[in-house]
């Protein structure tokens, strides 16, 4: 496959692969308020407060990365949208990320607006389904080697708990994996470099 190495202006590009381009959901974002969204009503996808408040510091930091998919207001399909708001769109996928756009940090970058796209497929439920699925996890390992690199950097254990929405205990589990031991990351987290013990 060929690869490309800077940024390629698309008006340079075919006008057959230009069309192709712009059939993609994500070359039509469109900025909408959140108060024209509804959640669907079979989505099986929870997310637990510590990933919620990552979440939301994700986008405050980091900002809008991904937008919300989403059914035209003008679909409407018993048992799958809320049809007693007809005059809303239904998110297909997106829903912690609309729900976090109500928070204040969120809120204020765009002042409740999110971005949203249209997916091509006409399956919904199997969209909602392969978005939650295809978003994977995190492994242990990977996740140990990552831990592994930051106390390298130096990272604090507060930091490191702060940025990664960790409880201490993982941070040490995660760590003691690559044979860091607790009492190292400790130290780390509440001296200098330079201290030593007497």
């Amino acid at each position: 496959m060929k690869t490309r190495s800077k940024l390629t202006n698309i008006d340079s590009l075919s006008t057959e692969v230009q069309e192709r381009i712009s059939r993609q959901p994500i070359s039509n974002i469109h900025w909408v308020h959140r108060d024209e969204l509804n959640p669907n009503l079979y989505n099986p996808n929870k997310m637990a407060p510590p990933e919620m408040n990552l979440l939301i510091e994700s986008i405050a930091k980091d900002g809008w990365l991904f937008p919300i998919c989403v059914l035209p207001k003008d679909v409407h399909i018993e048992g799958l949208t809320d049809n007693s708001q007809k005059d809303r769109y239904t998110i297909i996928d997106g829903f912690h990320r609309y729900k976090t756009s109500g928070k204040t940090q969120v809120y204020s970058l765009t002042d409740g607006f999110v971005p949203i796209v249209f997916p091509s497929g006409v399956d919904h439920i199997a969209t909602t389904v392969r978005m939650n699925r295809v978003k994977g996890t995190h492994t242990v390992l990977g996740m140990a080697d990552i831990i592994e690199i930051l106390i390298a950097q130096g990272k604090t254990l507060e930091y490191i708990m702060l940025e990664f929405g960790m409880e201490a205990e993982e941070v040490y589990r995660l760590a003691n994996r690559k044979g860091i031991p607790k009492t190292e990351i400790v130290t780390q987290a509440q001296f200098s470099s330079a201290w030593t013990p007497s």
